[in-house]
């Protein structure tokens, strides 16, 4: 129901608790991708304009990178920015979806700690 809420609210009029809520949600569906349990194309269907927007939108993106500093862990919300940008590259004219997984599958391999 909150995500219902902020998603009827102009995305650079969110609190700060607001951001952490709403990405933080996206941060789930990034790890449940990440461990295989639900379909990269399921996502894109049914939350992708979402989590893109959500993405490219400045003062979300301000607030991931305060976060991580404030937090001083680079990692912090990493799964929602590596399943933006697999949709965006997945999105792009001629990328096939096998190299867009298997890109997600390097890039958490190499943030591993």
């Amino acid at each position: 129901a909150k995500l219902r809420e902020l998603s009827k609210k102009p995305e650079d009029q969110f609190t700060d608790d607001e951001i952490d809520d709403y990405i933080g949600f996206f941060e789930e569906i990034g790890v449940y991708l990440y461990r295989d349990l639900v379909d990269f194309e399921l996502i894109d269907e049914i939350l992708g304009d979402w989590i893109i927007d959500a993405w490219k939108e400045p003062n979300i993106r301000e607030a991931v990178g305060k976060i991580r500093l404030g937090e001083d862990d680079p990692t912090y919300f990493k799964y929602f920015e590596l399943l933006a940008r697999r949709l965006l590259e997945y999105r792009k004219p001629g990328v096939k979806l096998a190299s867009c997984l298997m890109n997600l599958e390097n890039v958490a391999a190499a943030n591993a700690y």
